[in-house]
Parts: C-alpha cells; structure tokens; sequence
C-alpha cells in the first residue's frame, strides 16, 4: 500500500539544513573568493536568518542540532581540517558521479568531526524519541 507523501519529517529537515550549510561550506573550502562566497541567495540567506545564524567562512561554521537549531556548537577549522575536506573534495572532480560521492563523504567527515562534541555520536538508528 502507498502512503501520501507528507512533509517532511525532522530527520529530513535536518539533513536538508545539513545539506545546504554543506553546500555554502564547500563553496568557501573550494578556494571560491569570498566575495563570491558571502553572496547567497533569498533562499539560503533566508534559512540562515530564521535561525539566526552566519553563514559559514573559511575559518568556521555553526553547526545547528536539535530542534530548529536551539543547539548550536562553533566549529572552527583546523589546518587538518582544512587539509582533510579539500582532499575529499579534490576527488569530485571527475565527474557528477565522484561530486556525488564526494559530497557525501564530506557530510560523513562533518558527521565524525562533530558527533563526539554535539552527541550524536551515540545515536542508535531509527531510534525514536523515547
């Protein structure tokens, strides 16, 4: 039987939250000139000042958990951090397939980095709130 489709669920807000400071993250690790990088559009400037938050620069990001971002922890990036996202992100070059993949192991490193600090690091899959 299908389901309608309905909104979207937390986990999912979350992720797309995740995806878009990925996104403007990258922009500004891909070596993009600041200025090109601090331009953002309606949208994405939008969803930053509903949670009242900077968008993310070279040297740091907030990074939002819990619900509509009351946590909020700064991630200031390191040399080897630096170093560790370009080398991940220098893999995407080849073609839409490796960006892909990229993109995906730079959330997965965002994941690692910050899980032991924020928490999430012992979150059981498909947990529920209880």
């Amino acid at each position: 039987m299908m389901r309608a489709a309905g909104p979207p669920t937390f986990g999912n807000q979350t992720h797309v939250r995740l995806g878009v400071m990925l996104c403007i993250l990258l922009a500004v690790l891909s070596g993009a000139p600041l200025a090109e990088a601090a331009e953002l559009s309606r949208e994405v400037a939008a969803l930053y000042s509903t949670v009242s938050i900077y968008p993310p620069s070279e040297k740091s990001m907030t990074v939002c958990y819990g619900f509509v971002c009351r946590r909020r922890e700064i991630l200031s990036f390191t040399p080897g951090d630096r170093a560790a996202l370009t080398q991940i992100l220098n893999a995407g070059h080849a073609s839409a397939a490796a960006e892909r993949a990229a993109a995906q192991k730079a959330v997965v490193w965002l994941d690692r980095r910050m899980g032991p600090i924020i928490g999430t690091n012992k979150r059981v899959a498909k947990a529920d709130f209880r």
